[in-house]
């Protein structure tokens, strides 16, 4: 096995994550993806075993119940105790459950993996919100890695490490593996894409993290006094033509939800132009 994509979630479709989407968009390069659900009760353990039973060769489904740990910690402890101990590939990527790799450019991550010339990629991440047109913040962190002795996902799976080895690159988490290749191919970000999700969200991150982190919670409840008591709706609006093309029918949505044709492999095929009627069944 060559690639494994790695990844643990939950309840993932009421915090508006493009779960779908981004397991999607690096399937066709990926031998495997290890996929954990940490006790979803909103549909998102059912979505995944919907897309294991059409890809059953491609996704694997854990059930690792959550962790006693901060929220960033809980990733990379479920990931380097539970699953990365049992991967044989020679590379992982860290998936991100709000983050979706363009499919003009993941085939051309891969042949760079099989170069043999370098242990990790650090690429450059886009924040994408409809409500600011598509305004960009770019940010580069390392999701793709040689899988070595004692590699270690870090950073809430935000990067990865190996200890006694120190970064060589720049950007936004400086956890990498040398040496390393900085690439000008983007991932994009969705990180606050819905606004019907953004209370949720913001509920579990002052929740979540650890005790006495006052700005988390202070944006918590300031959210929950604005959004209460708004009534989201469908916004008119065009998404830049550079997006990944498996997003661009959420634009303008108000909350998240899984569209019945990203199981329809005639659709994913025309609307990515890559290949998923091909995987092994």
């Amino acid at each position: 096995m060559f690639l494994a994509g790695v990844l643990t979630i939950k309840d993932a479709i009421t915090a508006g994550f493009v779960l779908v989407e981004s397991i999607l968009s690096v399937l066709p390069i990926c031998d495997k993806i290890y996929i954990n659900d940490a006790g979803s009760v909103d549909g998102t353990l059912e979505t995944l075993q919907r897309m294991q039973h059409i890809w059953p060769a491609k996704i694997e489904l854990l059930n690792i119940p959550d962790y006693p740990s901060k929220h960033f910690e809980l990733v990379d402890d479920v990931i380097n105790q539970h699953i990365l101990p049992n991967i044989d590939s020679e590379w992982v990527i860290s998936l991100e459950a709000d983050t979706v790799w363009h499919e003009s450019n993941v085939f051309n991550l891969l042949d760079l993996m099989h170069t043999n010339e370098y242990n990790s990629i650090r690429q450059p991440g886009w924040d994408v919100q409809w409500c600011t047109k598509n305004a960009y913040k770019e940010f580069k962190s390392v999701r793709m890695a040689r899988n070595i002795e004692g590699l270690k996902i870090t950073d809430g799976g935000g990067g990865f490490s190996v200890e006694g080895l120190r970064s060589d690159g720049n950007g936004y988490g400086m956890s990498g593996v040398p040496p390393e290749l900085e690439v000008d191919e983007p991932r994009y970000h969705f990180p606050y894409l819905f606004p019907g999700n953004l209370l949720e969200r913001a509920r579990r991150h002052a929740e979540f993290l650890e005790t006495g982190n006052e700005t988390r919670k202070e944006y918590y409840h300031s959210m929950k006094s604005t959004f209460e008591s708004t009534a989201f709706e469908k916004q008119d609006t065009c998404p830049s033509a550079d997006l990944p093309a498996i997003v661009k029918g959420l634009a303008g949505e108000p909350v998240y939800y899984v569209r019945d044709e990203l199981f329809d492999v005639q659709w994913l095929n025309k609307t990515t132009g890559l290949e998923y009627d091909s995987m092994p069944r």
